[in-house]
């Protein structure tokens, strides 16, 4: 009789591993693609984005969740396809699905990118309109900032409508010679913006050079 137990105990325990060894033994989802049918918006825009996955393990059930950096689902977002709406600020977004069954998750995102079609704003770090130069300094430092939510492609500085420097970054500086100048100049700066047919930002202050006096 012990010895009947004594086996059917090491029957149970070897059935038991070998059913934990299949359930250990499933695989996780297999994501096979994730697109959209836009990833160039403008703002408050939509699109579709869709995730194609398959299951590696015969009788499971795939259940799919997403997530978003910004902007807003439409809809339902339990299934292989989602709506997605753009915010009504421009920038880089990332959609994230999660694909899971019995054998555990996949993630995989995808960036789409939301164009705003608002001017850049443009900014002097170190002067204001009206503002006094003196020449005696012989160099004078113009420095300028420029922001866009898609970034800035370049900025160019002018004085007196003459270009004088071209950057491109959200940051420009021109080293002005104001030695022997004197009188009213204007101070015109330009920035064109990462966002495909926004208008260009323009910004101009004027300032007086003094002319050094000896005596």
């Amino acid at each position: 009789m012990k010895k009947i137990t004594n086996s059917f105990l090491l029957f149970a325990l070897i059935f038991s591993i070998s059913c934990l060894d299949e359930d250990l033994g499933k695989s996780k989802p297999d994501i096979k693609q994730l697109y959209a049918s836009k990833t160039f918006l403008e703002v408050n825009d939509t699109t579709k984005v869709f995730v194609v996955a398959e299951d590696p393990n015969s009788g499971t059930h795939l259940s799919y969740s997403w997530d978003k950096s910004g902007g807003f689902f439409t809809g339902k977002t339990d299934e292989s396809e989602i709506i997605w709406q753009a915010p009504s600020v421009g920038g880089n977004y990332d959609i994230t699905v999660t694909v899971e069954n019995e054998g555990g998750k996949r993630r995989r995102e995808i960036e789409l990118t939301v164009f705003s079609m608002e001017e850049p704003e443009i900014e002097f770090a170190n002067l204001k309109d009206n503002d006094f130069v003196s020449s005696a300094q012989k160099t004078f430092l113009i420095e300028t900032n420029a922001f866009h939510s898609n970034g800035i492609e370049e900025i160019n500085i002018f004085i007196n409508n003459q270009l004088v420097s071209t950057c491109p970054a959200e940051n420009c500086s021109f080293n002005w010679n104001v030695e022997n100048l004197s009188g009213n100049f204007a101070i015109k700066v330009t920035a064109k913006s990462n966002s495909a047919g926004a208008p260009i930002g323009t910004k101009e202050i004027n300032v007086s050079v003094e002319g050094t006096i000896w005596e």
